[in-house]
This record gives C-alpha cells, structure tokens and sequence, in this order.
C-alpha cells in the first residue's frame, strides 16, 4: 500500500503491533496470585476455523475474507488510529487477497 501511496512509508515503519497469547495455565496463575478475584471455573472455548479439519468444501476465498473480517472485528480500531479511517475497507480486501494466496 505504500507502493500505492495510500500509506505513508514512515507510518509503516513506525506500526507495532505486538501480539502474545497467554496459555490457559498463565492466565489461572495470574488470577489466583490476585487475591481480589476467586477464580471458580477456566475453560476455552473453540473457535470454529473455516477451511480447517473437516472443511474440505471451503474454498481459499471464503477462508481468507473469513479470516480478514475476524482481524477486522478485532484490531481495526488499532489500524485506523494508526493508518486513518480512509483506508480500512482497501486494507482488509487486501489482506483477505493476500491469505487466499497462502
């Protein structure tokens, strides 16, 4: 996109977006060393994952915009504050792009 002079190169090289995700056995620790909080009951849930196990009907395509609207829903308030509102739609139907291609 920078290519393409929707973005600016210096708001690329300055995004960060650090992303960790905690095991279920992090996350019991943590609330228990907080004494505040009485932990009764930890689960997961599982999230259904189009073109995983037993998708053998999904295309590439419906997987990818799949995938690019769930990282919409959640880190697009991220992207715009960064980027600008003006290029959210023409990110995301390119990442969608771009995951059907791998």
């Amino acid at each position: 996109m920078v290519s393409e002079g929707l973005i600016e190169e210096k708001a690329l090289d300055t995004f960060n977006l650090p992303h960790y995700r905690p095991s279920l056995e992090e996350v019991k620790t943590i609330i228990e060393k907080n004494r505040a909080l009485k932990l009764s009951y930890l689960d997961t849930i599982q999230l259904r994952v189009i073109g995983g196990a037993g998708a053998a009907d999904c295309d590439a395509n419906t997987n990818a915009n799949y995938r690019a609207r769930s990282l919409r829903a959640i880190d697009e308030p991220i992207f715009q504050a960064h980027f600008g509102d003006g290029i959210m739609n023409n990110f995301f139907t390119k990442l969608a792009a771009n995951i059907s291609q791998h």
